[in-house]
């Protein structure tokens, strides 16, 4: 979808052009959400996407995702304000892809309803 054509590609022009701890921030919604969302729904799940809730929920994903949080607790501790702003910029940005690329795949959004296009 356009939606995850934007995010993948902010993403890679992150992770390009800023600073690492810039790319950090940048990639902290999708694996705290991914880990949110099968912590909320692993019990409820089943059909073929249970092994990713599982996957997603599994105590080992935990603990990536404690040690990705504290990775970006000690980059922010060592960081002036303005740096700080940076990495809430990009926190901020990534969350709404997020909600937009979910959204786009929930309710079966097409390329040309993304980008209003009229004949």
């Amino acid at each position: 979808s356009l939606a995850c054509l934007r995010y993948t590609s902010y993403l890679v022009s992150t992770s390009y052009d800023r600073p690492l701890y810039e790319a950090v921030a940048a990639f902290l919604p999708c694996i705290w959400l991914y880990w949110e969302i099968a912590w909320l729904l692993k019990d409820s799940c089943c059909g073929k996407y249970r092994s990713w809730f599982e996957s997603n929920a599994s105590p080992e994903f935990t603990k990536n995702v404690q040690s990705y949080l504290d990775l970006i607790e000690t980059i922010a501790a060592k960081l002036d304000e303005n740096s700080k702003a940076k990495l809430d910029t990009h926190f901020l940005n990534c969350c709404q892809m997020e909600y937009s690329f979910w959204d786009a795949a929930y309710n079966y959004k097409r390329w040309e309803e993304l980008l209003s296009i009229s004949n």
